[in-house]
């Protein structure tokens, strides 16, 4: 029996129009090659993500202290007489030791206090900048060393208030307008950009290209930047609807580095907020001047309501 003879007219007229509308869009949005049903659940995938990277125990959320380090000693833990504080565990951590660029701790007796999982006496420190930063940790609390010109400590806990108090994250409605097939204009090797972060510092970070798209007749472009351990290109923008309806220090995102043809895809759908829309204790960069934008991007993260 051939189904198509008791398929209506109507019916199969309405899909037609349903297909040649998704096309219309797909293509109008640069989703060229790529149907709005795998877009779609390709950017959904991407958020669920995101939430669950943001939100897991020793995510983004579970910040609750940073701190710098000064040469020479300080006592850590939780109690009031300490000169480094970590909200959790006992009153009592242990010693920092700093020299130069080096941190040594010893654990307090009978503290608990473990070092990259286990108890050990007295263990040098490994910093972020020097591979795999060390975990001390006692109970749901943690820290480890971090280099930011200076050395510091930030510190964990996954009962922290704003993780335990989290309450979801909003986004604009998908649009695939704002999926862009941008052009590759690459920089001269070793190309820095300066860019700023929030404790004020201004540092020169490798920019090896921008990309550039078009908009509603309007041609934008974006300065990539390399961040450690990532092997696509890293973007922090800010635009018209910054300090609106998204965070007002600006919104991250990555795209591929480009293919033989010179273009890459920068989908802004996948914008989302830095660690500082959430925690103090964050040392988010900030939008570099070539990446304010004179646009509204109605598209990914909006700014969370605290």
């Amino acid at each position: 029996m051939d189904v198509r003879n008791h398929i209506p007219g109507r019916f199969l007229g309405v899909m037609l129009c349903i297909l040649l509308f998704s096309t219309a869009v797909a293509s109008a949005g640069g989703l060229s090659g790529v149907s709005l049903q795998l877009w779609e659940q390709e950017v959904t995938g991407w958020q669920q993500q995101r939430l669950q990277k943001l939100t897991k125990p020793d995510g983004w959320l579970s910040l609750v202290a940073f701190e710098w380090l000064r040469q020479g000693s300080s006592t850590v833990g939780s109690g009031a007489d300490v000169d480094i504080q970590i909200p959790g565990g006992p009153d009592y951590w242990g010693t920092l030791s700093v020299r130069d660029d080096q941190v040594a701790f010893l654990p307090a007796d009978d503290s608990g206090v473990l070092i990259d999982g286990k108890q050990q006496p007295l263990a040098q420190l490994v910093a972020d900048h020097q591979g795999t930063a060390t975990v001390v940790s006692a109970g749901t609390a943690s820290f480890y060393v971090i280099m930011r010109e200076k050395l510091a400590i930030r510190a964990k806990n996954s009962e922290s208030p704003v993780r335990t108090g989290f309450h979801g994250l909003n986004y604009f409605p998908l649009n695939p307008e704002w999926r862009k097939v941008a052009r590759y204009e690459p920089h001269l090797p070793g190309k820095t950009i300066d860019v700023a972060n929030v404790l004020g510092q201004i540092i020169p970070t490798p920019n090896p290209g921008a990309l550039i798209f078009e908009h509603a007749g309007n041609e934008y472009r974006v300065e990539g930047l390399v961040e450690e351990g990532s092997d696509q290109l890293f973007f922090v923008i800010a635009d018209r609807t910054s300090a609106r309806e998204t965070y007002g220090a600006g919104r991250t995102l990555y795209a591929d580095y480009p293919g033989l043809d010179g273009t890459s895809i920068i989908d802004f759908n996948k914008a989302y907020n830095p660690p500082c829309t959430f925690t103090e204790f964050s040392t988010c960069q900030l939008p570099p001047e070539g990446n304010r934008l004179d646009v509204r991007i109605e598209a990914g993260e909006l700014n969370y309501k605290h």
